[in-house]
């Protein structure tokens, strides 16, 4: 059975920044598609771009790297949800207010919620309010 995951830019740039890098991201990113369905708020598309802009920029990773790494996502069957409605800005609210995130991470949790996804994800907090909301954590 494929396992729907919300994808966080934390696990995403495990699998590319040398400084970063994760097995776990790894194992995540080779599994998409087979055992693993990734999902991603709109959001993912500027946090992910940023971060490779900044990691050019701070030469860690060079141009032709960061061609490389959009070409491999590019190929991956990430499904972005563009579901921007009020009800969807007021549960992020909600989310970011009582445990103390910010929007972008709440983001992450709501999508998990509203489609029943896993979190896959390397940031500690997000991984301790998931738990806390009783959402399955990538391991």
């Amino acid at each position: 059975m494929v396992k729907l995951w919300v994808l966080d830019c934390s696990l995403a740039a495990a699998s590319f920044l040398p400084d970063e890098k994760s097995p776990k991201a790894d194992q995540f990113l080779q599994s998409i598609g087979k055992t693993v369905r990734a999902v991603v708020p709109s959001l993912w598309w500027y946090e992910f771009n940023n971060v490779l802009l900044v990691s050019k920029r701070r030469k860690r990773i060079n141009a032709s790297q960061g061609k490389q790494i959009v070409s491999i996502f590019e190929s991956l069957p990430i499904e972005f949800d563009i579901n921007l409605s009020f009800e969807v800005f007021r549960h992020i609210q909600e989310l970011a207010f009582n445990y103390e995130l910010s929007s972008y991470d709440a983001s992450y949790l709501e999508l998990c919620i509203r489609k029943g996804a896993g979190m896959a994800t390397l940031d500690e907090k997000v991984s301790a309010v998931a738990k806390k909301l009783k959402i399955e954590i990538f391991k």
